[in-house]
């Protein structure tokens, strides 16, 4: 805007002190408004106009000046060569902008419905946010009220324009709204859809010519009437407007303390899609974050997940086809809700949509192994003497209730790293209290959960009680309560199907990026659920394919030691050692000395 104003004042100079040096001057400061940002463009339009409006000039002098800022243009391109990587193609979608793929007639009714936005918006400085787009700003037709209405308002100021040309007293009325119209029209989504519809920091090159206008009104009211307390009333009036205008910005300037403030100000009762995914962002963020602190309220960091999977949800049911988002949805249900199954319901339909999104397929691969391991992990509760018994048809849905028993029980682990004391109960009951209040089955416990934890702790440190594994005793108050029983024979058949689901999203990932190691995550969910022969398995299988090495030798090795057959856990060591002899690694003979010990371990020990 500066190099934009100084070009047309060097403009104005050239044709009053007629040296050609401010023409050179003005090539200058245009081609650094350029360079600046590209929305200095219509001031190659708007100088001549501006000179032709306020001089009583011919037209070989503007154009001369019309000359001097198309040079301007042309060092620009010139510049941006090599400053700008055009290799970089930017993909525009839907959820920016519902006019992106439309022609240029459906276009029109939005281009007259945000140019009367952007009027609008310049003048009453209410009900403004970060990012519109998709559900943020209605599209507007041919047959929409706002169109019809913006439509006789954008005559008006035409005919305005027009008679600006006809009667000398209207000239800088017209040349201000032009000047708006000129500066503006560029953004409001006829040639080119803006990414967000609309934005009012677009608008701020346009208000300086509606003040224009503005400013020669009230000058034309004076003239007119010619009355004497005219002018202190319209001072009056426009004093009344700046403050009006003034205090609800300040208002506004509050929301933008942290992204945080802002994206929760925006998405209140805004049906933005993407202020809605910015919000959930911001708190699965934040979220993430606080919990890498074990010190951390857990209840607070919850209330920031429930935050983020509601704003996830309205930014999905206003665009289904939200991939990231609903990705970003998956996490939450599988990291702090532990239900699985709706983590990968949720990654399953991404990828029939999207079949090469990565973190979705790792997504859905890291969800079945953990449903998995929460499955094995059921087995010394829920598995009934009746070997055939069929399996409650509840049973499934309390699946998330023992994954956050599960959860709670390594968090705790690390909370209790340095004993058992005030602080650390403190801690564990405030994430007793957040859990409840993500899984109701937990609530609904008599007592509710938090407080049998809370009671349960301190019977432990006050010694009142042995000290033993307190989750225990609610899983089997959640079976016991339920009926959450099933038959080994059934047990056995989910779990070999919770088993293969996992090979089979693993192969699936496999096959959309052959170059992706995915054993090590394998490797740890299988130990957790002390599955040792799904690792052999699951080694043996990447050898077949020709990927394997070392390090496959060694696993399939120390699963057989686990699994207590020393015969085939030394071969499949001596396997790995022979590929270490072959590698090329720097720290070879470490590791051969490393591995031949435990070799010779295991043999004398067999």
């Amino acid at each position: 805007m500066y190099f934009s104003i100084l070009a047309l004042n060097f403009s104005l100079k050239y044709h009053k002190a007629n040296k050609l040096k401010f023409l050179l001057f003005c090539t200058l400061a245009i081609t650094a408004a350029l360079l600046s940002k590209k929305t200095a463009l219509p001031f190659i339009a708007i100088i001549p106009m501006a000179l032709f409006y306020c001089r009583k000039l011919a037209w070989k002098p503007i154009l001369l000046t019309f000359i001097s800022l198309g040079l301007g243009r042309l060092l620009f391109v010139l510049f941006r060569k090599g400053l700008v990587q055009s290799d970089k193609i930017r993909d525009f979608a839907t959820l920016e902008n519902p006019l992106f793929g439309q022609n240029l007639i459906h276009r029109i009714p939005t281009f007259v419905d945000t140019l009367f936005w952007y009027f609008r918006s310049t003048l009453l400085h209410f009900n403004f946010h970060s990012y519109y787009g998709l559900g943020g700003y209605e599209i507007a037709t041919f047959s929409s009220t706002s169109f019809l209405f913006a439509l006789i308002f954008l005559m008006g100021l035409l005919f305005v324009v027009v008679l600006g040309f006809i009667h000398q007293k209207f000239r800088l009325i017209s040349f201000g709204l032009l000047f708006f119209i000129l500066s503006i029209a560029g953004a409001c989504n006829l040639l080119f859809p803006m990414v967000g519809i609309v934005a009012e920091r677009l608008v701020f090159t346009g208000s300086l010519g509606v003040l224009v206008a503005l400013v020669f009104t009230m000058d034309r009211l004076q003239h007119r009437f010619n009355k004497p307390n005219l002018s202190k009333v319209m001072l009056l009036g426009l004093g009344l407007y700046v403050c009006l205008n003034g205090f609800i910005v300040v208002q506004r300037n509050t929301a933008w303390n942290d992204r945080i403030t802002l994206y929760q100000t925006d998405a209140k009762d805004f049906p933005s899609a993407k202020s809605q995914a910015l919000l959930g962002q911001e708190l699965q963020f934040l979220a993430n974050e606080a919990w890498q602190n074990l010190d951390t309220e857990t209840a607070a960091i919850y209330l920031k997940v429930r935050g983020a999977r509601q704003a996830y949800e309205t930014a999905i049911k206003i665009y289904p086809n939200y991939p990231k988002i609903q990705n970003n949805l998956a996490t939450l249900y599988s990291v702090y809700y532990c239900d699985e199954g709706a983590a990968i319901k949720l990654t399953n339909q991404i990828l029939l949509r999207h079949k090469d999104y990565k973190e979705a397929r790792l997504n859905h691969l890291n969800a079945c192994l953990k449903a998995y391991v929460v499955w094995c992990k059921m087995s010394p509760f829920v598995v009934s003497e009746k070997q055939d018994y069929n399996p409650s048809k509840k049973i499934n849905a309390y699946h998330a209730d023992f994954g956050l028993m599960n959860q709670f029980e390594e968090r705790g682990k690390l909370i209790l790293k340095n004993g058992l004391n005030p602080n650390s109960i403190q801690t564990l009951v405030s994430y007793a209290r957040g859990m409840e209040t993500m899984n109701t089955n937990l609530a609904d416990l008599s007592p509710p959960f938090a407080t049998n934890i809370d009671a349960a702790l301190h019977s432990l440190y006050e010694g009142k009680t042995p000290n033993h594994n307190i989750l225990d005793t609610f899983r089997k108050e959640i079976v016991k309560k339920d009926a959450l029983t099933i038959g080994a024979t059934a047990f056995l058949s989910m779990q070999r199907k919770l088993q293969n689901d996992c090979f089979q999203s693993a192969e699936d990932y496999e096959k959309a990026f052959p170059k992706e190691r995915y054993a090590d995550l394998m490797d740890r969910y299988f130990m957790e659920a002390n599955d040792f022969q799904s690792i052999i398995r699951l080694h043996k299988a990447l050898i077949t394919k020709g990927k394997g090495g070392a390090k496959d030798y060694i696993q399939i090795g120390n699963a057989y030691v686990n699994l207590g057959d020393q015969t085939k856990a030394v071969k499949a060591l001596k396997k790995g050692y022979d590929f270490i002899e072959q590698s090329k690694l720097q720290n070879k003979t470490s590791e051969l000395q490393r591995l031949q010990r435990f070799i010779e371990k295991i043999e004398s020990s067999n």
